[in-house]
């Protein structure tokens, strides 16, 4: 290595370290803690009154409320709990997040699921579990609505007339999540949902895309069981066996054609199998399953 290439590295490695010096300032835990982190030469503009302190001090102010405004539109369901149950709370969560799991890009969308970690951290003194679980289900309305239109296949429907229920499956779209609610104190998150599927107790939510929107609905256990069913990737046959007698197929295939839920009913390779719109297997009728 040459002299003039040494000195080039040596002036990158310092570089690189002034510069993680000066994220820790600005990222410090307290203004006093971010004067003591400054690295050396680092000063506020001449035009400013009152130095590197009131620089370090208007730093923070912003961030804070950038990272508030980001996480309320994430979040506003969590933001207006919080909030209720103590201003300010939601705030000094939004900065600690942004100061402990900063934005990495410049898309600030893709930021922000840290939140749910601080959460699910602070249960242990005494946070509700609800909020965690709040935060995750706001987190996968707001990922779902960024994600690339899903493909669908209505017209694999044919199937369902062509092929015994142990011939084919039902494949959810990939934006189809579930969030179950068994313990207490996650109930009240069944609440939310202005739209149930299912006559029986709302026992989880749904989550989808529709059109630009993540939408989420309640379902109730056979429906819940459905769901658990077909994303495992059973056969329709197995899916309605597992789901029990009190899931409707014949009223949840037009919602889910509907709102999007299903991607496409493709065939599951038995022995010589049949193509994707063959008849290879002898025709008949399941329960729940319509010509």
């Amino acid at each position: 290595m040459t002299r003039h290439e040494s000195d080039e590295q040596n002036g990158q490695r310092k570089l690189i370290e002034r510069q993680g010096r000066l994220a820790d300032t600005l990222l410090a835990a307290s203004e006093g803690e971010a004067l003591a982190l400054a690295p050396a030469g680092l000063h506020a503009l001449p035009a400013l009154p009152g130095g590197l302190a009131q620089a370090l001090r208007l730093y923070r102010v912003q961030a804070g409320l950038r990272a508030e405004r980001v996480l309320a539109g994430v979040y506003p369901r969590l933001r207006e709990r919080m909030e209720a149950h103590q201003a300010g709370s939601f705030a000094s969560l939004a900065w600690t997040c942004w100061r402990r799991h900063p934005p990495v890009q410049g898309d600030l969308g893709t930021w922000g699921e840290a939140l749910i970690g601080l959460l699910a951290e602070a249960e242990a003194v005494g946070l509700p579990p609800l909020w965690t679980a709040l935060a995750r289900l706001e987190w996968n309305l707001h990922q779902v609505e960024r994600l690339p239109e899903p493909g669908r296949d209505p017209g694999s429907l044919v199937l369902l007339g062509r092929l015994p229920a142990a011939a084919v499956r039902l494949v959810l779209a990939d934006h189809v999540a579930l969030h179950r609610c068994h313990a207490p104190s996650l109930r009240g998150l069944l609440e939310l949902p202005t739209e149930s599927f299912g006559i029986g107790a709302r026992e989880a939510v749904v989550v989808w895309r529709d059109g630009w929107q993540g939408r989420a609905m309640a379902i109730d256990a056979a429906a819940l069981r459905w769901f658990e069913a077909l994303l495992a990737g059973h056969d329709l046959e197995r899916a309605l066996q597992l789901a029990g007698a009190a899931f409707d197929f014949s009223a949840w295939l037009p919602v889910a054609m509907t709102r999007g839920w299903m991607a496409r009913v493709e065939t599951v390779e038995q022995g010589g199998g049949a193509d994707a719109y063959g008849v290879a297997f002898p025709l008949r009728f399941t329960r729940g399953v319509g010509r």
